[in-house]
C-alpha cells in the first residue's frame, strides 16, 4: 500500500505549484458561481475543528495525469488557499487539473465520478514547505454527480497525524 502522507504530500505540492502556474492564465475559466461550478460539501466534522482549513484531493478514475482538488482559488490574483471549516463543514469549491509534458490546465469540476478521496486538516491557510496537516479522514467511495457531493465526517476514516 502506497504511503498516503507521502502521496497528500506529493498532490498537495502539485496542486501548490500547479496553481502558481495558473495564476498566469488568461483568466477565461469561470469562477463567479455558474451552474457549472462543483462543490463537496463535508459535514458534521468535530467542534475542534472549527476555523481550521481544510483541503480534498483525489484523481480521477486512477489517471495520475487528472486530480480533483478542492481549493480556494482566487483567479485574478492567482492565489490560493486551503477552505476554511465553519459550522461544523466545510465546502470545497471543485477543480480538475490536468497534467501534461508542457503544462498544467485547470477547469472547474463538473463531472459525475465515484472516486476515493482524502480530506487534511490544516492550521494554516495555505502551504507552506514541510508543513504537514493535523489529521487527514479518508473516503473509499465520494460519487459526484454534476460535481457535487456531500460526504458526513462519519463516513470516513480518520488518521491523525505523527
Amino acid at each position: 500500500m502506497v504511503n498516503k502522507n507521502f502521496k497528500l504530500g506529493i498532490l498537495i505540492m502539485v496542486l501548490v505549484f500547479g496553481m502558481t502556474v495558473i495564476g498566469c492564465d488568461n483568466g477565461s475559466t469561470n469562477s463567479n458561481g455558474g451552474e457549472n461550478d462543483g462543490i463537496f460539501t463535508l459535514t458534521d466534522i468535530p467542534l475542534q475543528y472549527e476555523g481550521k482549513y481544510a483541503l480534498f484531493q483525489t484523481d480521477v478514475d486512477s489517471n495520475p495525469k487528472e486530480i480533483i482538488s478542492g481549493i480556494n482559488y482566487n483567479q485574478s490574483s492567482g492565489t490560493t488557499s486551503f477552505c476554511l471549516i465553519s459550522h461544523g463543514k466545510v465546502d470545497f469549491p471543485m477543480w480538475i487539473q490536468t497534467f501534461s509534458e508542457t503544462e498544467v490546465s485547470l477547469k472547474k469540476y463538473s463531472g459525475s465520478n465515484t472516486v476515493e478521496a482524502v480530506v487534511a486538516i490544516f492550521n494554516n491557510t495555505s502551504y507552506e514547505p514541510y508543513m504537514s496537516p493535523i489529521l487527514t479522514i479518508s473516503f473509499k467511495s465520494i460519487s459526484f454527480l454534476n460535481g457535487n457531493a456531500t460526504k458526513s465526517w462519519n463516513d470516513g476514516e480518520t488518521k491523525i497525524q505523527d
